[in-house]
């Protein structure tokens, strides 16, 4: 029987690991639970730091402000960094695995000092850098809504979840059937997982395709 691996991400996202999986005699299912939808949004706070939390927080602030010169970059980690980097921006901190968030907080706050942060993010986000920060020093800026659409997905043998929104929208119609692999992407995921009494058996600290490999050998 071929072995069946889901992970938590749109088709066209996942191209590589598909053939991957199939030239090792095992299918990809590929199903992401989220969508997004702008929102809009005014910037009325001063700031001197922007944090960006995903390569998504960058498309929607971008598209609906612009990223202003002479303001430092922060974001959470590579992927993140290679976006704002293609676009011609300068990073003055990133975390160096996206995975460890906790981590990246507390070293992004003593990076910080003083200075004040504007934070754009997600109509869900869990806050987990900017509840380090008063009031005072922090504006969270909701710049779109994440949208979560559940859908019913076939018994498969390996489970990789990308974030926590799309474990709560995985388990809105389905469950993790007895025996299967559960691999998260980061300490959140892993989080909200076994909040909901799923074993993690794997966690992974970075986003990249080609790390998954290694742990379907």
């Amino acid at each position: 029987m071929v072995r069946r691996v889901f992970i938590s991400k749109n088709e066209s996202e996942v191209d590589s690991l598909a053939r991957y999986l199939s030239e090792n005699g095992q299918k990809l299912v590929a199903r992401s639970f989220l969508s997004f939808e702008p929102v809009q949004f005014s910037v009325k706070s001063k700031f001197d730091v922007l944090f960006f939390s995903s390569p998504r927080s960058v498309t929607f602030f971008k598209s609906g402000y612009g990223i202003p010169k002479g303001k430092l970059i922060a974001c959470t980690g590579n992927k993140t960094k290679e976006l704002l980097e293609s676009l011609g921006f300068i990073v003055s901190f990133h975390g160096k695995q996206a995975g460890k968030i906790s981590d990246i907080a507390k070293e992004f706050k003593d990076w910080c000092g003083e200075k004040r942060v504007l934070f754009p993010i997600s109509s869900i986000s869990k806050k987990t850098v900017s509840s380090l920060f008063s009031e005072k020093q922090k504006t969270e800026l909701v710049v779109y809504e994440t949208i979560i659409t559940p859908c019913k997905i076939d018994d498969c043998d390996t489970y990789i979840f990308s974030s926590p929104s799309n474990v709560r929208g995985f388990l809105m119609e389905n469950k993790i059937p007895k025996g299967a692999k559960v691999i998260s992407w980061g300490e959140s995921t892993s989080e909200e997982l076994r909040g909901n009494g799923i074993q993690v058996l794997d966690e992974m600290l970075n986003s990249r395709l080609d790390d998954i490999k290694a742990y379907l050998c």
